[in-house]
This record gives C-alpha cells, sequence and structure tokens, in this order.
C-alpha cells in the first residue's frame, strides 16, 4: 500500500497488464480518486535504455541518430513556426528533456540562445559535443 501522490491518502493497489505486456503495481486512492503507477525511469534514462523499454518492447524498430534528428527536426519546426518569433533580438531559452537537440538547432537558427538539459548520456553528451 502506498500514499496518494496528490492528497496523501492511503491507496489500495492491483496488477494491471501494461502495453510492454508485463504487470505493474497501480496504486487507486479511494479518497480522490487518482491512479497511479509508481514507476521511476531515471536508470533507464540515464543508461539509454528507455528506447529499449519504450520501443523495442513495444516491436518497433529504434532509428539510428540521424533518422531520429531528422524527424524530430521535422517535428519541431511546425511549433517553431507557429510559437515563437524570429524579431532579430536574441533570446534565452531553456529545453528540459532536449533529447538529441533539434529543437535547441532550430532556436539556434532564430537567434536564440539555445540551454538544454538532458538526463541521457548519450544524448546528453551528443548535444554538448556535437551541437556545443
Amino acid at each position: 500500500m502506498s500514499l496518494c501522490l496528490i492528497c496523501k491518502s492511503r491507496t489500495k493497489s492491483y496488477q494491471q497488464k501494461v502495453r510492454g505486456g508485463k504487470f505493474l503495481e497501480l496504486n487507486i486512492c479511494s479518497h480522490c480518486d487518482y491512479e497511479f503507477f509508481i514507476i521511476d525511469p531515471s536508470e533507464s534514462i540515464s543508461k539509454n535504455n528507455l528506447d529499449k523499454t519504450r520501443l523495442e518492447e513495444a516491436g518497433l524498430e529504434i532509428p539510428n541518430i540521424t533518422t531520429d534528428f531528422k524527424n524530430g527536426i521535422r517535428n519541431s519546426q511546425e511549433y517553431v513556426d507557429a510559437y515563437l518569433q524570429n524579431d532579430g533580438q536574441s533570446k534565452n531559452a531553456l529545453e528540459i528533456g532536449c533529447y538529441w537537440g533539434y529543437f535547441l538547432t532550430l532556436l539556434k537558427k532564430r537567434n536564440y540562445n539555445p540551454y538544454g538539459l538532458e538526463i541521457n548520456t548519450l544524448r546528453r553528451k551528443y548535444v554538448n559535443n556535437e551541437l556545443k
């Protein structure tokens, strides 16, 4: 039994099958009806194992860096065009969870001073070393 992450009341739990086929403990608060899993993916993220958990176990291929970066640029371009102005003034921007840094790359092209925070060791090194 755990405490609710919202109201701190006691929860009931049961095993729930998730899309990867595993069973995880699902917690349900009887007071506020909040349902949650207690999962801390920090270790998987930092060791670059999250894609294996998320994609490989779902039967999907993990793309290489070049393909992933290209797809990320294409997807991020819509958000940059819709929400960020290019008024010629230099602005600071922070992206938490910057992945391979494709959004940061687009920000740089718009005269922003991009900063990224990434917990995944492999991706963090790539962003720091390749994208500066």
